[in-house]
């Protein structure tokens, strides 16, 4: 199997912690930073900017917002993060081959973020939590059935909750 070994780092001698709980502590530090600066992100001006450039184009561009400039930017921070969660990724794992990422990996990754929430910060560290922690629960409840209890879980929360389920609780305190 072609691929790339990365070497992982040790746990300084002075933590007293194993070299997976290292590379957990690194991978935490990092998740915390990302998600706070994602966070500040989009809850100061720049936030509302995006969600004007989302909403109505033509409206934000007529108020002095410069649309481009704003795509631009968003896809560089995303390309960043992405970047940054392939590397703590690597990290983690000691090795990349080009079959560690298949359709079904993408199709989970969307069916998280579905039922997450779209649009939301919180959302996307729910679609993490149910993304680790569905399928191996669906697994528990049946092995045989793993993939269709996994499925009944995304129709049932697209179902009662079109928005997600941060999407559905931040509309429900606004209302």
């Amino acid at each position: 199997m072609a691929g790339l070994f990365i070497d992982r780092p040790t746990a300084p001698s002075w933590t007293g912690l194993s070299q997976d709980a290292w590379i957990y502590y690194i991978v935490l530090f990092f998740s915390f930073i990302c998600f706070y600066l994602a966070r500040n992100f989009v809850a100061g001006s720049t936030g509302r900017a995006l969600t004007a450039v989302r909403q109505a184009p033509l409206a934000a561009l007529s108020m002095g917002v410069d649309v481009n400039q704003y795509k631009v930017l968003v896809f560089g921070l995303g390309s960043t993060l992405a970047g940054i969660g392939g590397a703590l990724f690597n990290l983690a794992i000691g090795f990349i081959a080009p079959d560690s990422f298949n359709l079904l990996l993408s199709v989970s990754f969307l069916a998280a973020i579905v039922v997450g929430g779209l649009g939301t910060i919180w959302g996307a560290l729910v679609a993490g939590l149910f993304l680790q922690f569905v399928p191996s629960y669906a697994s528990d409840i049946s092995e045989a059935l793993a993939g269709a209890v996994y499925g009944a879980i995304l129709i049932t929360c697209m179902f009662f909750m079109p928005k997600g389920i941060v999407g559905t609780f931040l509309n429900r305190t606004h209302d």
